[in-house]
């Protein structure tokens, strides 16, 4: 796909897609409706789900705004060609890389995120081992050394397997380790437990990217 282009560059792609080209376009046009949506939603409802303010939707909302502007531009240019309207060829152009900048941004604030409160919750799980503050900066920043010192507390033998939920999600082991280690001071303003709800609110982000893509 073209991230920059000019009318007759596009109007040029539209002729070499041929009939049968172009109306296979049209049919994905129409489900490219409902995606930028769930989209939006993966990435708008994890940082809302972790209390960061709705300061945090603004990019995702921008990326669905101009994804929009893109397919419906797309959709009239189609339905006209062979007639030009380059302003309009103008318009997906431009709303495309608007949305392509403002979706990598949201993908990179989400990454920032979702590992700044990962390693929190790795923070906490150390501190609930009571294990010394050394350990605690020795390992905290590398999630295998980190669940191989839990592993070790908790009494888990079967290091392999522990390591290969951590690699892939990393998120569980920490949520099975927190339920093991509930009597410390984890509890937030509204009641609940720290570590299961950030948990949780992480894993439901995961399953909504997994369910996308």
């Amino acid at each position: 796909q073209m991230n920059y282009y000019t009318p007759d560059e596009g109007y040029q792609a539209l002729t070499r897609l041929g009939n049968d080209g172009r109306n296979a376009y049209r049919l994905s046009n129409y489900t490219d409706f409902i995606l930028p949506f769930l989209l939006f939603l993966s990435l708008s409802l994890p940082n809302l789900a972790l209390g960061k303010g709705s300061r945090y939707i603004i990019s995702p909302l921008i990326y669905m705004i101009s994804d929009y502007i893109e397919n419906i531009a797309e959709k009239y240019v189609l339905e006209i060609y062979p007639k030009r309207n380059d302003s309009i060829m103008m318009l997906a152009c431009y709303s495309g890389l608007i949305k392509m900048i403002f979706v990598c941004g949201s993908l990179i604030m989400n990454s920032v995120s979702i590992s700044s409160n990962n390693t929190r919750l790795l923070d906490l799980l150390l501190k609930a081992t009571r294990t010394s503050n050394e350990n605690l900066h020795s390992h905290h920043t590398n999630i295998k050394k980190t669940i191989q010192v839990l592993a070790q507390v908790l009494d888990k033998d079967n290091l392999s397997v522990l390591h290969y939920i951590a690699y892939y999600n990393n998120l569980y082991i920490c949520r099975k380790l927190a339920d093991e280690n509930c009597d410390f001071n984890t509890v937030g303003n509204n009641g609940k437990t720290i570590i299961n709800e950030d948990t949780q609110s992480l894993l439901i982000y995961l399953f909504i990217i997994k369910i996308i893509s």
